[in-house]
């Protein structure tokens, strides 16, 4: 009755304590260590915990070491089936030795080191699922009433770890959701950001459409332009220009400028050079056209230049001089008169 009367009692206490449980693994396994090893009068224990993240078998590592009222810190790793740990988890039932071989395990107080009279190792299980493995080791042998007290313990204290695990594992789950939901709206704002970005620039870029285009329509009305491409050959020719030319439209479309101003080829290539490094060419030229006449021309070249800064077309505005030209030579042909005279 009174072995009886104590195993209720520590599984009363021990439940308290497992109510009270922390998320954190490591101080939960110290508190039910320590909490047995004293209840017991044992003088060591540990407390290894199934690990099954990584490998194909799950292996066991120390959670929690304690002997002579402290806390131990080790390190220890044990596979399944090594040694009495491991023969423990496959064999998921208790081992009791009252005859401990030599150098198997040694006890350690302020008087040296001993080997212990006896030694328990209990499977913390659930349904057959090992969580982990106690083991407690004393100097004095351990009762029968004691085994069984240990092996009820194992079954709430393996629930508890079961409980905590899922928690652990639910937990690590959520904060990897909302990892993943920031990194989302991450996304989402830069994906927003770069939709405006997008967006403006489609709008600078339908605005600088707008502005050439209506730069163009004035200049068109007002000059003689030809479009180019990067080749100096003609893209379009304005009614002005083809007027002047006497050349119907579709008959420019497709010459080149050396064609029609008659400069020659070293001349066209230096011009070429010239707008492909995005400089601004000016000249002037002489054009014989159809019906012997002459005109005079001031040419402006000018490159138009994408985003990447690379010239993809050529406008070319002219000035007709020829009036001009003519008024100068007749100026000219005066002087000399007057001087003759």
């Amino acid at each position: 009755e009174e072995d009886r009367a104590w195993a209720n009692k520590g599984l009363y206490e021990l439940g308290e304590m497992l109510r009270q449980t922390t998320h954190n693994i490591e101080d939960l396994s110290y508190n039910i260590l320590s909490y047995l090893v004293n209840y017991t009068k044992s003088n060591q224990g540990t407390i290894f915990l199934a690990d099954d993240s990584t490998a194909e078998e799950p292996i066991f590592e120390t959670a929690a070491a304690y002997a002579y009222d402290r806390k131990k810190h080790m390190i220890k790793t044990i596979a399944l089936g090594e040694g009495l740990i491991g023969t423990c988890a496959i064999e998921k039932e208790t081992i009791f030795m009252d005859d401990i071989p030599d150098n198997y395990i040694s006890i350690t107080s302020g008087l040296g080191k001993a080997n212990p009279k006896s030694l328990i190792i209990v499977p913390l299980k659930v349904k057959d699922k090992v969580y982990g493995i106690l083991e407690l080791a004393s100097f004095n042998k351990y009762k029968k009433f004691e085994i069984d007290f240990l092996e009820n313990a194992a079954e709430s204290i393996a629930s508890t770890f079961s409980v905590s695990k899922i928690n652990m594992v639910t937990s690590q789950l959520l904060e990897q959701s909302q990892q993943q939901q920031e990194e989302m709206r991450a996304q989402e704002e830069e994906m927003r950001q770069n939709m405006e970005e997008l967006q403006t620039t489609q709008e600078e870029a339908m605005r600088r459409e707008t502005e050439m285009n209506g730069i163009l329509k004035a200049l068109n009305e007002s000059s003689l332009v030809l479009m180019l491409n990067i080749d100096l050959e003609v893209i379009s020719i304005n009614d002005k220009f083809s007027s002047l030319l006497g050349v119907p439209q579709e008959r420019v479309e497709g010459m080149n400028i050396e064609e029609i101003t008659h400069v020659s080829t070293q001349e066209v290539k230096e011009i070429r050079d010239k707008l492909s490094n995005g400089e601004v060419v000016n000249r002037k030229s002489k054009i014989e056209i159809s019906d012997n006449r002459e005109i005079w021309l001031k040419q402006l070249y000018y490159p138009i230049i994408d985003e990447n800064d690379d010239v993809i077309k050529i406008i070319n505005i002219c000035e007709d001089l020829t009036v001009k030209k003519h008024l100068q030579e007749k100026v000219k042909i005066d002087k000399n008169n007057d001087k003759q005279v």
